[in-house]
Protein backbone atom coordinates (compact mmCIF):
# COMPACT_ATOMS: atom_id res chain seq x y z
CA UNK A 1 0.00 0.00 0.00
CA UNK A 2 1.38 3.56 -0.96
CA UNK A 3 1.23 6.28 1.63
CA UNK A 4 0.65 9.66 0.12
CA UNK A 5 1.90 12.81 1.83
CA UNK A 6 -0.49 16.16 1.95
CA UNK A 7 2.34 18.55 0.50
CA UNK A 8 0.85 22.11 0.44
CA UNK A 9 1.97 23.39 -3.03
CA UNK A 10 4.95 25.98 -3.20
CA UNK A 11 2.86 29.10 -4.50
CA UNK A 12 0.64 28.87 -1.66
CA UNK A 13 3.15 29.36 1.09
CA UNK A 14 5.34 31.94 -0.65
CA UNK A 15 2.04 34.18 -0.68
CA UNK A 16 0.50 33.07 2.51
CA UNK A 17 -0.26 35.87 5.44
CA UNK A 18 0.96 34.98 8.63
CA UNK A 19 -1.63 35.18 11.08
CA UNK A 20 -1.30 38.68 13.50
CA UNK A 21 -0.61 37.80 17.22
CA UNK A 22 -3.21 38.43 19.89
CA UNK A 23 -3.90 41.88 20.53
CA UNK A 24 -2.97 42.74 24.00
CA UNK A 25 -5.98 44.37 25.66
CA UNK A 26 -5.46 48.13 25.83
CA UNK A 27 -4.90 49.82 28.78
CA UNK A 28 -7.50 51.92 30.16
CA UNK A 29 -7.53 55.38 30.04
CA UNK A 30 -6.25 57.07 34.05
CA UNK A 31 -9.22 58.11 35.39
CA UNK A 32 -9.28 61.73 36.56
CA UNK A 33 -12.11 62.91 39.32
CA UNK A 34 -13.24 66.09 37.79
CA UNK A 35 -12.33 68.60 40.07
CA UNK A 36 -13.22 72.30 40.66
CA UNK A 37 -12.39 74.99 43.19
CA UNK A 38 -11.86 78.65 43.49
CA UNK A 39 -8.43 80.24 43.73
CA UNK A 40 -7.59 83.27 46.02
CA UNK A 41 -4.91 85.20 47.54
CA UNK A 42 -2.78 84.60 44.51
CA UNK A 43 -0.91 87.99 42.82
CA UNK A 44 -2.76 88.86 39.48
CA UNK A 45 0.45 88.13 36.91
CA UNK A 46 0.95 85.03 39.14
CA UNK A 47 -2.67 84.27 38.35
CA UNK A 48 -2.20 85.14 34.48
CA UNK A 49 1.03 82.74 34.22
CA UNK A 50 -0.64 79.63 36.33
CA UNK A 51 -3.99 80.09 34.16
CA UNK A 52 -1.60 80.39 30.54
CA UNK A 53 0.48 77.18 31.58
CA UNK A 54 -3.06 75.42 30.90
CA UNK A 55 -2.29 75.81 27.31
CA UNK A 56 1.66 74.56 27.87
CA UNK A 57 1.57 71.88 30.94
CA UNK A 58 -1.00 68.95 32.01
CA UNK A 59 -0.15 70.36 35.88
CA UNK A 60 -2.97 71.40 37.82
CA UNK A 61 -3.74 75.08 38.79
CA UNK A 62 -2.54 73.74 42.52
CA UNK A 63 0.61 72.52 41.02
CA UNK A 64 1.31 75.44 39.01
CA UNK A 65 0.83 77.58 41.89
CA UNK A 66 2.95 76.23 43.75
CA UNK A 67 5.96 75.75 40.84
CA UNK A 68 5.84 79.97 39.90
CA UNK A 69 7.54 82.53 41.82
CA UNK A 70 6.87 86.08 40.68
CA UNK A 71 9.88 86.39 38.63
CA UNK A 72 9.36 83.13 36.81
CA UNK A 73 5.99 85.08 35.94
CA UNK A 74 7.66 88.24 35.20
CA UNK A 75 9.72 86.31 32.81
CA UNK A 76 7.08 84.33 30.90
CA UNK A 77 5.19 87.67 30.69
CA UNK A 78 8.37 89.40 28.61
CA UNK A 79 8.44 86.58 26.46
CA UNK A 80 5.08 85.32 25.62
CA UNK A 81 2.88 88.67 26.04
CA UNK A 82 5.62 91.27 24.56
CA UNK A 83 8.32 89.76 22.70
CA UNK A 84 5.68 87.04 21.08
CA UNK A 85 2.65 89.38 21.41
CA UNK A 86 0.43 87.01 23.12
CA UNK A 87 -2.32 89.22 24.33
CA UNK A 88 -4.78 87.17 25.94
CA UNK A 89 -2.72 85.70 29.10
CA UNK A 90 -3.43 89.58 30.45
CA UNK A 91 -6.87 88.98 30.08
CA UNK A 92 -6.25 86.44 33.11
CA UNK A 93 -4.56 89.02 35.45
CA UNK A 94 -7.59 91.26 37.20
CA UNK A 95 -6.58 94.08 39.04
CA UNK A 96 -8.72 95.76 41.45
CA UNK A 97 -8.12 99.75 41.70
CA UNK A 98 -9.60 101.97 44.24
CA UNK A 99 -9.19 105.90 42.76
CA UNK A 100 -10.88 108.49 45.44
CA UNK A 101 -11.41 111.92 45.36
CA UNK A 102 -11.00 112.63 41.43
CA UNK A 103 -13.45 114.96 39.70
CA UNK A 104 -16.90 113.33 37.99
CA UNK A 105 -15.19 114.76 34.93
CA UNK A 106 -11.93 112.06 35.12
CA UNK A 107 -14.84 109.13 36.38
CA UNK A 108 -16.54 109.36 33.19
CA UNK A 109 -12.93 109.18 31.37
CA UNK A 110 -12.17 106.48 33.47
CA UNK A 111 -14.91 104.44 32.99
CA UNK A 112 -15.55 104.77 28.83
CA UNK A 113 -13.95 100.96 28.33
CA UNK A 114 -16.64 98.66 27.00
CA UNK A 115 -15.04 95.87 28.96
CA UNK A 116 -14.88 98.03 32.46
CA UNK A 117 -16.38 96.68 35.37
CA UNK A 118 -16.90 99.19 38.42
CA UNK A 119 -18.67 102.05 41.01
CA UNK A 120 -18.70 105.21 41.36
CA UNK A 121 -20.38 106.87 44.33
CA UNK A 122 -24.39 107.83 43.63
CA UNK A 123 -25.49 111.23 43.49
CA UNK A 124 -28.72 109.46 44.26
CA UNK A 125 -27.97 108.25 47.75
CA UNK A 126 -24.58 110.33 48.71
CA UNK A 127 -24.83 114.04 49.31
CA UNK A 128 -21.65 115.86 48.15
CA UNK A 129 -22.00 118.76 50.03
CA UNK A 130 -19.07 118.13 52.12
CA UNK A 131 -16.64 116.24 49.42
CA UNK A 132 -16.89 119.52 47.26
CA UNK A 133 -14.76 119.89 44.10
CA UNK A 134 -11.63 119.37 42.44
CA UNK A 135 -9.61 122.62 41.16
CA UNK A 136 -8.09 121.58 37.78
CA UNK A 137 -4.57 122.12 36.93
CA UNK A 138 -5.34 124.51 33.72
CA UNK A 139 -6.31 127.13 36.24
CA UNK A 140 -2.08 127.04 38.29
CA UNK A 141 -0.82 130.51 37.72
CA UNK A 142 -4.47 132.07 35.96
CA UNK A 143 -5.29 133.56 39.59
CA UNK A 144 -8.60 135.98 37.84
CA UNK A 145 -9.75 132.79 36.15
CA UNK A 146 -9.46 130.61 39.25
CA UNK A 147 -11.27 133.50 41.39
CA UNK A 148 -13.94 133.43 38.86
CA UNK A 149 -14.36 129.41 39.02
CA UNK A 150 -14.13 129.21 42.96
CA UNK A 151 -16.91 131.86 43.28
CA UNK A 152 -19.27 130.18 41.01
CA UNK A 153 -18.40 126.42 42.00
CA UNK A 154 -18.61 127.69 46.13
CA UNK A 155 -22.16 129.13 44.44
CA UNK A 156 -23.46 125.81 43.01
CA UNK A 157 -22.55 124.06 46.05
CA UNK A 158 -24.25 126.34 48.31
CA UNK A 159 -27.62 126.60 45.88
CA UNK A 160 -27.39 122.49 46.02
CA UNK A 161 -27.08 122.37 49.71
CA UNK A 162 -29.71 124.94 50.46
CA UNK A 163 -32.30 123.40 47.85
CA UNK A 164 -31.57 119.86 49.40
CA UNK A 165 -32.38 120.86 52.76
CA UNK A 166 -35.79 122.98 51.18
CA UNK A 167 -37.27 120.62 48.97
CA UNK A 168 -37.43 117.67 51.63
CA UNK A 169 -39.32 119.88 53.48
CA UNK A 170 -41.72 120.33 50.80
CA UNK A 171 -41.78 116.47 49.93
CA UNK A 172 -42.55 115.80 53.69
CA UNK A 173 -45.46 117.83 53.69
CA UNK A 174 -46.87 116.23 50.75
CA UNK A 175 -45.72 112.71 51.84
CA UNK A 176 -46.38 112.24 55.11
CA UNK A 177 -44.70 109.09 56.78
CA UNK A 178 -46.88 106.15 56.77
CA UNK A 179 -47.54 104.55 59.73
CA UNK A 180 -45.78 101.13 59.12
CA UNK A 181 -43.07 102.62 57.63
CA UNK A 182 -39.65 102.42 59.05
CA UNK A 183 -39.00 106.19 59.85
CA UNK A 184 -35.25 105.87 58.78
CA UNK A 185 -36.36 103.99 55.19
CA UNK A 186 -38.81 106.65 54.63
CA UNK A 187 -35.98 109.77 55.48
CA UNK A 188 -33.48 107.67 53.13
CA UNK A 189 -36.49 107.77 50.35
CA UNK A 190 -37.26 111.39 51.11
CA UNK A 191 -33.42 111.92 50.56
CA UNK A 192 -32.73 110.12 47.40
CA UNK A 193 -36.00 112.05 45.58
CA UNK A 194 -34.55 115.18 46.79
CA UNK A 195 -31.10 114.33 45.39
CA UNK A 196 -32.76 113.15 42.09
CA UNK A 197 -33.68 116.54 41.23
CA UNK A 198 -30.53 118.81 42.71
CA UNK A 199 -27.84 116.41 41.90
CA UNK A 200 -27.88 118.48 38.19
CA UNK A 201 -26.61 121.54 40.28
CA UNK A 202 -23.54 119.97 40.43
CA UNK A 203 -20.18 120.66 38.23
CA UNK A 204 -18.16 118.24 36.77
CA UNK A 205 -14.99 119.22 39.43
CA UNK A 206 -17.39 117.18 41.60
CA UNK A 207 -15.18 115.06 43.77
CA UNK A 208 -16.13 111.19 43.58
CA UNK A 209 -15.02 108.31 44.08
CA UNK A 210 -14.38 104.88 41.38
CA UNK A 211 -13.43 101.49 42.16
CA UNK A 212 -12.66 99.40 39.10
CA UNK A 213 -11.96 95.90 38.55
CA UNK A 214 -10.07 94.87 35.03
CA UNK A 215 -8.11 92.48 33.40
CA UNK A 216 -4.26 93.49 32.73
CA UNK A 217 -5.49 93.66 28.37
CA UNK A 218 -8.07 96.26 29.47
CA UNK A 219 -5.91 98.21 31.71
CA UNK A 220 -2.75 98.88 29.75
CA UNK A 221 -5.67 100.05 26.73
CA UNK A 222 -7.23 102.49 29.65
CA UNK A 223 -3.67 103.95 30.65
CA UNK A 224 -2.38 104.15 27.07
CA UNK A 225 -5.59 106.20 26.48
CA UNK A 226 -5.49 108.27 29.71
CA UNK A 227 -1.77 109.17 29.45
CA UNK A 228 -2.77 111.03 26.38
CA UNK A 229 -5.80 112.52 27.73
CA UNK A 230 -5.47 116.46 27.19
CA UNK A 231 -6.89 116.99 30.98
CA UNK A 232 -3.71 117.65 33.22
CA UNK A 233 -5.52 115.72 36.13
CA UNK A 234 -6.61 112.54 34.09
CA UNK A 235 -2.96 112.40 32.89
CA UNK A 236 -1.81 112.56 36.76
CA UNK A 237 -4.31 110.06 37.71
CA UNK A 238 -3.11 107.73 34.88
CA UNK A 239 0.16 108.09 36.25
CA UNK A 240 -0.70 107.27 39.59
CA UNK A 241 -2.81 103.76 38.42
CA UNK A 242 0.11 102.83 36.59
CA UNK A 243 2.62 103.34 39.63
CA UNK A 244 -0.34 101.75 42.03
CA UNK A 245 0.56 98.26 39.85
CA UNK A 246 3.87 98.53 40.65
CA UNK A 247 3.91 98.87 44.25
CA UNK A 248 2.45 96.52 46.94
CA UNK A 249 -1.42 96.99 46.91
CA UNK A 250 -3.55 97.26 50.25
CA UNK A 251 -3.94 93.80 51.61
CA UNK A 252 -6.56 93.35 54.04
CA UNK A 253 -5.27 89.96 55.02
CA UNK A 254 -1.37 91.41 55.63
CA UNK A 255 -3.29 94.16 57.78
CA UNK A 256 -4.90 91.89 59.87
CA UNK A 257 -1.74 89.63 60.46
CA UNK A 258 0.36 92.58 60.95
CA UNK A 259 -1.99 93.75 64.25
CA UNK A 260 -1.78 90.24 65.36
CA UNK A 261 1.81 89.97 65.25
CA UNK A 262 2.86 92.27 68.21
CA UNK A 263 0.60 90.28 70.82
CA UNK A 264 1.82 86.76 69.50
CA UNK A 265 5.50 87.84 69.88
CA UNK A 266 4.65 89.32 73.12
CA UNK A 267 3.47 86.05 74.12
CA UNK A 268 6.14 83.69 72.58
CA UNK A 269 9.21 85.83 72.63
CA UNK A 270 11.20 82.85 71.39
CA UNK A 271 9.50 82.57 68.30
CA UNK A 272 9.79 85.95 67.40
CA UNK A 273 12.01 85.96 63.79
CA UNK A 274 9.62 82.61 63.29
CA UNK A 275 6.67 84.72 63.49
CA UNK A 276 7.90 87.79 61.41
CA UNK A 277 9.42 85.14 58.80
CA UNK A 278 5.40 83.87 58.77
CA UNK A 279 4.13 87.67 58.41
CA UNK A 280 6.01 88.41 55.39
CA UNK A 281 4.40 85.04 53.76
CA UNK A 282 1.21 87.34 54.14
CA UNK A 283 3.16 90.31 52.53
CA UNK A 284 1.13 92.23 50.09
CA UNK A 285 2.24 91.44 46.60
CA UNK A 286 2.40 93.98 43.43
CA UNK A 287 -0.39 93.60 41.20
CA UNK A 288 0.85 93.76 37.80
CA UNK A 289 4.26 95.50 37.54
CA UNK A 290 5.00 93.78 34.31
CA UNK A 291 1.80 93.76 32.35
CA UNK A 292 1.52 97.74 32.63
CA UNK A 293 5.19 98.69 32.12
CA UNK A 294 5.08 99.46 28.61
CA UNK A 295 1.84 101.26 28.54
CA UNK A 296 2.47 104.63 27.08
CA UNK A 297 0.38 107.99 25.66
CA UNK A 298 -1.34 106.64 22.61
CA UNK A 299 -1.52 109.70 19.69
CA UNK A 300 -4.61 107.70 18.04
CA UNK A 301 -6.59 110.18 19.47
CA UNK A 302 -5.08 113.93 19.16
CA UNK A 303 -4.06 113.00 15.40
CA UNK A 304 -7.84 111.81 14.69
CA UNK A 305 -9.49 114.91 16.38
CA UNK A 306 -7.00 117.04 14.77
CA UNK A 307 -8.27 116.26 11.18
CA UNK A 308 -11.25 115.00 11.78
CA UNK A 309 -12.70 118.30 13.47
CA UNK A 310 -11.73 120.32 10.44
CA UNK A 311 -13.90 118.10 8.35
CA UNK A 312 -16.38 118.08 10.75
CA UNK A 313 -15.94 122.33 11.10
CA UNK A 314 -16.01 122.61 7.11
CA UNK A 315 -18.98 120.44 6.31
CA UNK A 316 -21.37 121.71 9.18
CA UNK A 317 -20.37 125.31 9.41
CA UNK A 318 -23.78 127.14 10.24
CA UNK A 319 -26.20 124.48 11.71
CA UNK A 320 -27.18 124.26 14.93
CA UNK A 321 -27.84 121.40 17.12
CA UNK A 322 -31.57 120.13 17.21
CA UNK A 323 -32.38 119.83 20.63
CA UNK A 324 -36.29 118.65 19.59
CA UNK A 325 -35.22 114.79 20.60
CA UNK A 326 -34.67 113.05 23.63
CA UNK A 327 -33.90 109.74 22.08
CA UNK A 328 -34.00 109.20 18.57
CA UNK A 329 -33.54 105.68 16.38
CA UNK A 330 -32.21 107.11 13.49
CA UNK A 331 -32.47 105.92 9.69
CA UNK A 332 -29.85 102.87 9.04
CA UNK A 333 -26.98 103.46 6.03
CA UNK A 334 -24.33 100.95 4.53
CA UNK A 335 -21.26 100.77 6.89
CA UNK A 336 -19.22 103.00 5.37
CA UNK A 337 -21.24 106.26 5.17
CA UNK A 338 -22.67 105.54 8.85
CA UNK A 339 -18.77 105.24 9.73
CA UNK A 340 -18.27 108.12 7.92
CA UNK A 341 -21.14 110.11 9.54
CA UNK A 342 -20.32 109.02 13.10
CA UNK A 343 -16.66 110.11 12.76
CA UNK A 344 -17.88 113.42 12.26
CA UNK A 345 -20.42 113.22 15.19
CA UNK A 346 -18.02 112.47 17.29
CA UNK A 347 -16.16 115.97 16.77
CA UNK A 348 -19.50 117.95 16.68
CA UNK A 349 -22.23 118.62 18.38
CA UNK A 350 -24.91 118.70 16.14
CA UNK A 351 -27.83 115.59 15.76
CA UNK A 352 -26.84 112.58 14.41
CA UNK A 353 -29.75 112.97 11.52
CA UNK A 354 -28.47 116.57 10.62
CA UNK A 355 -24.84 115.39 9.96
CA UNK A 356 -26.50 112.24 8.40
CA UNK A 357 -28.12 114.38 5.63
CA UNK A 358 -25.13 116.36 4.99
CA UNK A 359 -22.94 112.48 4.75
CA UNK A 360 -25.58 112.13 2.01
CA UNK A 361 -24.80 114.53 -0.32
CA UNK A 362 -20.94 114.27 -0.41
CA UNK A 363 -19.44 112.76 -3.22
CA UNK A 364 -17.12 109.59 -3.14
CA UNK A 365 -14.24 111.20 -3.25
CA UNK A 366 -14.99 113.34 0.09
CA UNK A 367 -16.42 110.29 1.86
CA UNK A 368 -12.96 108.14 1.14
CA UNK A 369 -11.05 111.23 2.14
CA UNK A 370 -12.71 111.55 5.25
CA UNK A 371 -12.87 107.94 5.99
CA UNK A 372 -8.77 107.85 5.39
CA UNK A 373 -8.24 110.64 7.26
CA UNK A 374 -9.00 108.16 10.71
CA UNK A 375 -7.53 105.40 9.18
CA UNK A 376 -4.09 107.76 8.51
CA UNK A 377 -4.66 108.37 12.67
CA UNK A 378 -3.93 104.71 13.62
CA UNK A 379 -0.46 103.95 15.03
CA UNK A 380 1.18 100.71 14.40
CA UNK A 381 0.10 99.21 17.85
CA UNK A 382 -3.94 100.96 17.52
CA UNK A 383 -6.94 99.64 16.14
CA UNK A 384 -9.59 101.14 14.55
CA UNK A 385 -11.54 103.94 16.00
CA UNK A 386 -14.69 103.06 17.79
CA UNK A 387 -16.20 105.85 15.73
CA UNK A 388 -15.45 103.13 12.96
CA UNK A 389 -17.53 100.31 14.35
CA UNK A 390 -20.45 99.89 11.71
CA UNK A 391 -23.24 97.92 11.12
CA UNK A 392 -25.45 97.76 14.09
CA UNK A 393 -29.41 97.53 13.61
CA UNK A 394 -30.28 99.74 15.91
CA UNK A 395 -28.48 103.52 16.40
CA UNK A 396 -30.07 105.75 19.31
CA UNK A 397 -28.90 109.22 19.31
CA UNK A 398 -29.87 110.04 23.16
CA UNK A 399 -29.79 114.02 24.49
CA UNK A 400 -30.49 113.88 28.85
CA UNK A 401 -28.37 115.26 31.06
CA UNK A 402 -24.95 114.46 32.07
CA UNK A 403 -25.51 112.64 35.44
CA UNK A 404 -28.40 110.69 33.58
CA UNK A 405 -26.31 110.29 30.51
CA UNK A 406 -23.71 108.60 32.62
CA UNK A 407 -25.88 105.82 33.38
CA UNK A 408 -27.01 105.16 30.18
CA UNK A 409 -23.14 104.49 29.63
CA UNK A 410 -23.12 102.13 31.95
CA UNK A 411 -24.95 99.36 29.45
CA UNK A 412 -21.27 98.03 27.92
CA UNK A 413 -22.99 95.85 25.38
CA UNK A 414 -23.56 98.68 23.04
CA UNK A 415 -21.02 100.75 21.01
CA UNK A 416 -20.89 104.50 22.77
CA UNK A 417 -19.96 107.68 21.27
CA UNK A 418 -19.99 110.53 22.71
CA UNK A 419 -19.49 114.30 22.06
CA UNK A 420 -17.63 116.99 24.36
CA UNK A 421 -19.24 118.61 27.18
CA UNK A 422 -20.69 122.02 26.26
CA UNK A 423 -23.13 124.21 27.66
CA UNK A 424 -24.72 124.91 24.10
CA UNK A 425 -27.43 121.94 24.63
CA UNK A 426 -29.46 123.68 27.60
CA UNK A 427 -30.94 122.42 30.62
CA UNK A 428 -34.40 121.25 31.29
CA UNK A 429 -36.15 124.59 33.14
CA UNK A 430 -36.89 123.93 36.75
CA UNK A 431 -40.19 123.45 36.68
CA UNK A 432 -40.15 121.12 34.17
CA UNK A 433 -37.31 119.01 36.03
CA UNK A 434 -39.11 119.38 39.71
CA UNK A 435 -42.52 118.34 37.83
CA UNK A 436 -41.05 115.21 36.32
CA UNK A 437 -39.07 114.01 39.91
CA UNK A 438 -41.39 115.30 42.64
CA UNK A 439 -45.21 115.45 43.83
CA UNK A 440 -47.53 118.46 42.15
CA UNK A 441 -47.77 119.88 45.36
CA UNK A 442 -44.18 119.75 46.05
CA UNK A 443 -43.36 121.56 42.56
CA UNK A 444 -46.32 124.29 43.43
CA UNK A 445 -44.82 124.69 47.16
CA UNK A 446 -41.30 125.32 45.27
CA UNK A 447 -42.68 127.62 42.57
CA UNK A 448 -44.37 129.69 45.43
CA UNK A 449 -40.68 129.27 47.68
CA UNK A 450 -38.76 130.71 44.77
CA UNK A 451 -37.10 127.16 44.49
CA UNK A 452 -37.67 126.48 40.63
CA UNK A 453 -36.86 130.27 40.20
CA UNK A 454 -33.43 129.96 42.07
CA UNK A 455 -32.69 126.71 40.14
CA UNK A 456 -32.90 127.88 37.36
CA UNK A 457 -31.01 131.48 37.75
CA UNK A 458 -28.53 129.19 39.02
CA UNK A 459 -27.79 127.04 35.95
CA UNK A 460 -28.12 130.15 33.58
CA UNK A 461 -25.66 132.13 35.50
CA UNK A 462 -23.14 128.88 35.58
CA UNK A 463 -23.77 128.81 32.04
CA UNK A 464 -22.47 132.30 31.37
CA UNK A 465 -19.39 131.64 33.87
CA UNK A 466 -18.38 128.47 31.48
CA UNK A 467 -18.55 130.58 28.42
CA UNK A 468 -16.66 132.99 29.65
CA UNK A 469 -13.70 130.83 31.15
CA UNK A 470 -14.03 128.74 27.42
CA UNK A 471 -12.79 131.90 25.62
CA UNK A 472 -9.80 131.27 27.78
CA UNK A 473 -8.89 127.99 29.39
CA UNK A 474 -11.46 125.49 27.48
CA UNK A 475 -10.65 122.51 29.10
CA UNK A 476 -10.87 123.87 32.63
CA UNK A 477 -14.41 125.44 31.49
CA UNK A 478 -15.64 122.20 31.32
CA UNK A 479 -15.14 121.36 35.23
CA UNK A 480 -17.31 124.20 35.84
CA UNK A 481 -20.36 123.08 33.81
CA UNK A 482 -23.23 121.37 35.97
CA UNK A 483 -24.57 117.73 35.41
CA UNK A 484 -27.81 119.25 34.56
CA UNK A 485 -26.47 120.23 31.37
CA UNK A 486 -27.59 118.03 28.09
CA UNK A 487 -24.78 115.96 26.99
CA UNK A 488 -25.19 113.94 23.45
CA UNK A 489 -24.28 110.65 22.81
CA UNK A 490 -24.56 107.81 19.92
CA UNK A 491 -25.34 104.42 21.13
CA UNK A 492 -25.09 101.01 19.01
CA UNK A 493 -26.58 97.93 19.46
CA UNK A 494 -28.62 94.99 18.42
CA UNK A 495 -32.40 94.39 19.60
CA UNK A 496 -31.66 92.05 22.42
CA UNK A 497 -29.38 94.84 23.88
CA UNK A 498 -32.17 97.45 23.16
CA UNK A 499 -34.77 95.50 24.72
CA UNK A 500 -32.45 95.15 28.10
CA UNK A 501 -31.63 98.91 28.22
CA UNK A 502 -35.35 99.63 28.15
CA UNK A 503 -36.54 97.10 30.42
CA UNK A 504 -33.67 98.13 32.88
CA UNK A 505 -34.15 101.53 32.37
CA UNK A 506 -38.05 102.08 32.65
CA UNK A 507 -38.44 100.04 35.73
CA UNK A 508 -40.08 102.30 38.59
CA UNK A 509 -37.07 102.60 41.20
CA UNK A 510 -35.31 104.56 38.71
CA UNK A 511 -34.04 107.79 37.74
CA UNK A 512 -36.65 109.64 36.31
CA UNK A 513 -35.10 111.06 33.29
CA UNK A 514 -33.39 108.20 32.02
CA UNK A 515 -36.93 105.87 32.87
CA UNK A 516 -38.21 109.09 30.46
CA UNK A 517 -35.78 108.73 27.54
CA UNK A 518 -35.68 104.64 27.93
CA UNK A 519 -39.64 104.66 27.53
CA UNK A 520 -38.51 107.28 24.42
CA UNK A 521 -36.30 104.63 23.27
CA UNK A 522 -38.92 101.88 23.49
CA UNK A 523 -41.33 104.89 21.24
CA UNK A 524 -38.96 105.04 18.79
CA UNK A 525 -38.29 100.99 18.22
CA UNK A 526 -41.93 100.95 18.18
CA UNK A 527 -42.35 103.38 15.46
CA UNK A 528 -40.15 101.41 13.23
CA UNK A 529 -40.18 97.57 14.88
CA UNK A 530 -43.86 97.04 16.03
CA UNK A 531 -43.60 93.30 15.73
CA UNK A 532 -39.80 93.22 17.55
CA UNK A 533 -41.15 96.25 20.21
CA UNK A 534 -44.47 94.50 21.38
CA UNK A 535 -42.33 91.65 23.55
CA UNK A 536 -40.10 94.38 25.26
CA UNK A 537 -41.37 94.53 28.77
CA UNK A 538 -41.13 98.25 29.04
CA UNK A 539 -42.80 99.73 31.99
CA UNK A 540 -44.73 103.18 31.10
CA UNK A 541 -43.06 106.52 32.50
CA UNK A 542 -46.29 107.34 34.39
CA UNK A 543 -46.06 104.68 36.72
CA UNK A 544 -44.51 106.05 39.66
CA UNK A 545 -44.41 105.59 43.42
CA UNK A 546 -42.43 108.26 45.53
CA UNK A 547 -42.01 106.23 48.60
CA UNK A 548 -40.85 103.09 46.75
CA UNK A 549 -37.28 102.78 45.96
Amino acid sequence: MTTETMTPPATTLSTATPEPAPAKPAKPAPQRDRNIYAVVDIAPETQAYALARYSRSAASLRESVGWISNQKAADFLETFYFAYGHKSIADMAHITLALENISVLAAVLIEDEPLWDGQERSTRYQDFSKSRYVLPGELDGQSDQKEAFVATADNLFTVYNTLTKELYIHLAEALPRPEEMDPAAYKRTLNARILDVTRTLLPYATRTSVGQITSARVLERQLSRLLASPYSEVQAIAREMKEACKQPGFSPLEVRMQSSLEALIAQHPASAEALKELAGVFAATEPAPTLVKYAEPSGQQAVAERRLSEFARDLLKGLEPDTSRTAHLVENDPPLLEAVTTLLYRYSDLAYHQIQAVVRGLSKAEISEIYDAAQQARGRHDGWLREQQSGYGRIYDILIDAKSMQDFFRHRRTVQVRQEITPRHGFVSGKEWFGLGLPARTVEAALSGGQVERYDRTLRETAQAVRSLEAQLPLAAQYLLPLGFKRRALFKMDDAQAAYMIETRTGVNGHFQYRKAAFEMWEELNRVQPEIAKWVRVTPFEASDFLNR
